[in-house]
């Protein structure tokens, strides 16, 4: 009974937050001309919302994500990325550059969602989730460790929208085309429409009466794309997800050598002035003088 009311009261407090966010990204969107600076204050705003309701252990941010080989990707209107062990590589006002093994998920925000934003926002997402995250420091009792994991889990990649013409006809048959020509490990997780949709992948199962059912869950080959229809509560369930996949994810933080490794190392001189000199070897014992058949 405990759970029901405080499970109602945190739906109706997201639902508040969702008609305030609404309210405010249409502010945005009426005021100004330039179309960049409202995108800016438009990821402003959900920066700023999910990092007064996720714990403190995730940062949130814009900024690029990169890869110790050298591969960046583009540039990510929100990264949710470890802000207890991420090393900044790079800070410059608003934008930031991280490594990404410190990066739990990128978001894109799209104001108006169809065919052809979706795509674009599709090929963000992908371009970090193809970054390597192999580049990772292992610690066991505090010690470093060199054989830790083969690398970081994939990140959450999401696409978070004001608005579009139709979830059932435009982004879920959109998105599974998409799908189609990248790997599983590379596509989106999660479609939050503001106020109207959130797309998901599901997987069939038993259900508690016997019957077969669809639950939410991680890609797999057999998984399949659905959506809530969920209205008002669609910024709830999409903070509910999100919150769950960010905990399902253990991150090491990124190894720094391994991303100067790439670049031409100073020449290194090793002290040796406290290194003890060899003894030399005692004579061997024994008659001094030639042999007697050399006599």
């Amino acid at each position: 009974m405990l759970w029901q009311g405080t499970g109602g009261a945190l739906r109706e407090k997201f639902r508040a937050a969702s008609r305030a966010l609404a309210a405010t990204f249409q502010a945005h969107l009426a005021g100004g001309r330039h179309t960049y600076e409202k995108g800016l204050r438009h990821e402003q705003v959900l920066i700023d919302f999910l990092a007064a309701h996720l714990p403190p252990r995730y940062g949130v941010s814009r900024g690029e994500v990169v890869d110790s080989k050298g591969a960046i990707a583009r540039q990510a209107d929100v990264v949710i990325y470890d802000a207890h062990h991420a090393p900044l590589l790079q800070e410059s006002g608003a934008s930031r550059v991280f490594a990404a093994e410190s990066v739990y998920a990128v978001i894109e925000m799209k104001p108006n969602l169809n065919r052809t934003s979706l795509a674009d926002a599709v090929g963000a997402v992908r371009s970090a989730k193809a970054l390597d995250r192999s580049a990772v420091v292992a610690s066991h009792l505090g010690h470093r460790r060199l054989h830790g994991p083969a690398e970081n889990p994939p990140l959450f990649g999401a696409v978070f929208s004001l608005h579009t013409t139709s979830v059932e006809k435009c982004i879920v048959p959109g998105l599974a085309l998409l799908d189609r020509r990248v790997p599983r490990a590379h596509r989106v997780d999660a479609v939050c429409v503001l106020g109207e949709a959130l797309v998901y992948h599901f997987a069939e199962g038993p259900g508690r009466d016997g019957q077969p059912t669809w639950c939410p869950t991680i890609q797999t080959q057999d998984s399949r794309l659905g959506y809530y229809a969920s209205k008002d509560d669609t910024l709830f369930l999409f903070y509910l997800f999100l919150l769950y996949q960010l905990g399902a994810r253990e991150l090491h933080p990124p190894d720094l050598l391994r991303y100067v490794a790439r670049e031409r190392m100073p020449r290194l001189r090793v002290y040796q002035g406290d290194r003890v000199p060899p003894r030399p070897k005692p004579a061997s014992k024994g008659r001094v003088g030639p042999s007697p058949d050399k006599a």
